[in-house]
């Protein structure tokens, strides 16, 4: 899905109930609509010259100079057109902060964009900024659409969900500390609230009001909660790292499925199971519902492959604790086909991206991603393109008669499989 984003779904204890995936909320924006921050002042000049060669050449080395020292830059993503009021005024502080002008845009393909326009400097800080905003809110809306929290309300008797930026930020708390508990600050009604939750009870004390109530975690409805039978006992770790015996069969199919795509390597190296049920189950919800829309559409393409991802040893931790995070696309390496995750068909591709760590050891990752349907990737991509005025491509590729690289945008279409140190 990362650093910041932490998971969607830990494992259930007995008892847990669990909901309909929701759907990304829709509120009414506070953003005004002739846009936030400095527009500029309009001023008058006056030209005054023996010949009209000169006034030109005058007006011309103005029009340089204001080319040179202003830009704009559009930030475009599906998340925009949910921002809550909470991130739409760190926006307008951001306008204010930085003397940008800040403009958000409907769009009739659903990705709404957000327009800054400045002087040069102000306009790339502004811009960096604006993406921290977008970027956490995408990770609000993915735990969303996979877990809430909810409270106990003592006067209705019913348990009323948080609001899904306060189910974000339990979720976090949760997840460094499932069996003790924190304190944040909690939205109720139209006020902060400060609460200590206490994640053994499953309770919260509100230390304005003294009142305690009940409050549980929901899980979305799932095609199965079954892990993968090869899976070891998990002793009550959120993830974990099973190394394969060399002369088990699982080893040796997972050492050909490299070996067959390229990859020289010798039967001395070591192959890691990686078992994490929050990313697991995230991958195989998305995978049923774009399997679900594929057949619907009668499409063809397999809705999976299984792909390759060389890395450094000190990214690797990261990746399969938190799964695929394509805020750092394009860091690393050059996005020569998009802003998003890069995998390889081949092990012997991804061998180039995989650094050697200080004993010469490389690492690479065999992945389940989903790849659904594609199109011709461009450097200029933060997101999938969309195929209809709905419904966007679920992969970009690098070359549509023989593909090579196969970029996702989603941080739920991967579930990293193995771990191969070489």
């Amino acid at each position: 899905m990362l650093s910041d984003f932490q998971s969607i779904i830990s494992r259930i204890s007995k008892g847990s109930s669990v909901y309909q995936k929701r759907e990304p909320e829709k509120r009414e924006s506070i953003f005004p609509k002739e846009g936030v921050g400095q527009k500029g002042e309009s001023i008058k000049l006056l030209f005054c010259a023996a010949h009209k060669i000169n006034i030109n050449n005058a007006w011309q080395r103005v029009k340089e100079h204001i080319h040179d020292k202003s830009a704009t830059k559009v930030l475009e993503d599906e998340v925009v057109a949910y921002l809550d009021h909470f991130a739409e005024k760190k926006l307008i502080d951001i306008g204010e902060k930085y003397n940008v002008h800040l403009r958000k845009t409907s769009e009739a393909s659903g990705k709404d964009k957000i327009i800054i326009s400045g002087i040069k400097d102000n306009v790339f800080d502004a811009h960096v900024a604006t993406s921290d905003i977008v970027r956490e809110y995408s990770q609000i809306i993915a735990i969303a659409e996979y877990v809430i929290w909810q409270y106990y309300d003592l006067q209705s008797h019913t348990f009323v969900d948080f609001s899904q930026r306060d189910s974000w930020k339990t979720e976090l708390a949760h997840k460094k500390n499932d069996k003790g508990g924190t304190t944040l600050s909690l939205k109720v009604g139209s006020q902060k609230r400060t609460f200590d939750l206490d994640f053994t009870n499953m309770e919260e004390s509100c230390r304005e009001s003294r009142s305690k109530t009940k409050i549980r975690r929901r899980l979305a409805s799932q095609e199965s909660d079954d892990l993968p039978d090869t899976w070891t006992d998990m002793g009550g770790r959120p993830w974990k790292l099973e190394t394969l015996p060399q002369q088990s069969t699982e080893y040796q199919t997972v050492l050909k499925k490299y070996a067959n795509k390229g990859l020289n390597i010798s039967q001395q190296c070591q192959i890691q199971r990686i078992q994490n049920p929050t990313l697991y189950k995230q991958f195989i919800a998305q995978k049923k519902k774009i399997g679900d829309r594929m057949k619907a559409d009668k499409i063809s393409n397999p809705v999976t492959r299984e792909l390759f991802h060389g890395t450094s040893a000190d990214a690797c931790p990261k990746i399969y604790k938190d799964g695929f995070d394509r805020s750092y696309a394009g860091l690393a390496h050059d996005a020569w086909y998009g802003k998003g995750v890069y995998f390889a068909t081949t092990s012997r591709t991804s061998n180039g991206y995989a650094k050697p760590d200080v004993n010469g050891k490389k690492r690479m990752f065999l992945a389940e991603v989903i790849t659904g349907e594609y199109c011709q990737g461009q450097s200029s991509m933060a997101t999938a393109p969309f195929k209809t005025q709905t419904q966007a491509y679920d992969s970009v590729v690098d070359n549509m008669n023989t593909i090579i690289e196969i970029v996702v945008f989603r941080d739920a279409s991967v579930y990293p499989m193995y771990l191969l140190t070489y």
